[in-house]
């Protein structure tokens, strides 16, 4: 089943990545950790190629985190996995950084995130879900960096808040709803400055307008 699993999703990696373009890194946005000490794995060569299997495993002989090298460099798909075999996480590798689809999974097979990667930043959108299916909040990111209209959902579905971003500082409309869909509260920023704003269509108590997080 674990297998069916991975390779059902390897075709995912692989298909995400073909369709990213290039981009310059951003050495200011925070990075994944993209290499490794291969003291801590065990390396198989593969018969007529430069690529090694890589298996790391924890004290009692468990497989932690398995998947291939080429010179020293992690490439292709890569699995972390609980103590008991479940699958925990999924990353795809270019030359030794993530490139590509990264997911996170609970211990109960449910993905809890899905983000892009490219050349180790996030570029793309970014889902956080809740019971594996419900999606709790949505961001879109570009070399790294906040782009773009990010979302945050109730538990139920509807959007809950709505904030606006450009290179990662608020920037637009930042928006608040009840769970019936009504705008309750809006804001402007600029360049991560707020500029005005404040309750609407009847909201006027304290607890009925959300006041927008300090950043």
């Amino acid at each position: 089943m674990r297998y069916n699993i991975i390779l059902v999703l390897s075709l995912t990696l692989l298909i995400s990545c073909k369709e990213k373009d290039t981009a310059g890194v951003n050495p200011k946005a925070d990075a994944v950790q993209g290499t490794f000490d291969l003291k801590e794995f065990t390396l198989t060569p593969i018969d007529g190629s430069s690529i090694q299997k890589a298996v790391k495993k924890d004290e009692n002989g468990h497989a932690v985190e398995d998947g291939y090298v080429i010179n020293g460099k992690k490439t292709g798909l890569w699995v972390n996995y609980y103590s008991d075999g479940r699958v925990m996480a999924i990353r795809n590798f270019v030359d030794g950084k993530v490139d590509g689809t990264y997911l996170t999974i609970d211990d109960r097979g449910r993905v809890v995130q899905q983000a892009s990667y490219k050349n180790n930043f996030l570029d793309g959108s970014v889902s956080l879900y809740k019971v594996g299916s419900r999606k709790m909040k949505e961001s879109y990111y570009v070399n790294g960096k906040r782009e773009g209209v990010e979302k945050e959902y109730f538990e139920l579905g509807p959007v809950q808040k709505e904030t606006s971003y450009k290179n990662d500082a608020l920037d637009g409309k930042m928006k608040f709803y009840n769970d019936k869909g009504e705008l309750i509260a809006e804001y402007e920023y600029k360049n991560g400055v707020k500029v005005s704003g404040g309750a609407i269509n009847g909201a006027t108590s304290p607890q009925d307008v959300p006041q927008p997080a300090v950043k």
